[in-house]
């Protein structure tokens, strides 16, 4: 495996477990916590979205940094707790990017073990 392919799924691997830690910390850990984690997401996603990536995945990459983006931006509409409606299309769309993620990561994945 080249340097470039680790060096893109580390990029890969850390944003995966800051998805875990924001989702195993909300409605149960402080605010202070999330928001740092929601934060260093942030930097996360920015730092994938500016790598350049194997050209064997460059597609899925576009559409990975998007869903991550679509996924962001819900869980900080979860964490604002604005009304009931608003709650629940935000838990809506947070578990569909959580889908979607993993599936565009799987396919990354599943095509950078063919390179």
């Amino acid at each position: 495996m080249s340097r470039e392919i680790r060096n893109y799924a580390y990029g890969l691997s850390a944003t995966g477990e800051l998805m875990i830690e924001i989702s195993n910390m909300q409605g149960e850990d402080s605010e202070e916590n999330l928001s740092e984690a929601i934060e260093r997401f942030k930097y996360a996603q920015t730092s994938l979205s500016v790598i350049n990536p194997p050209h064997s995945v460059l597609e899925e990459h576009k559409q990975l940094v998007q869903a991550l983006g679509e996924w962001l931006s819900a869980t900080e509409t979860l964490n604002t707790k604005k009304n009931q409606e608003e709650f629940k299309r935000a838990s809506e769309i947070q578990k569909q990017k959580e889908k979607e993620i993993s599936k565009i990561t799987t396919e990354i994945g599943d095509k950078l073990v063919k390179v």
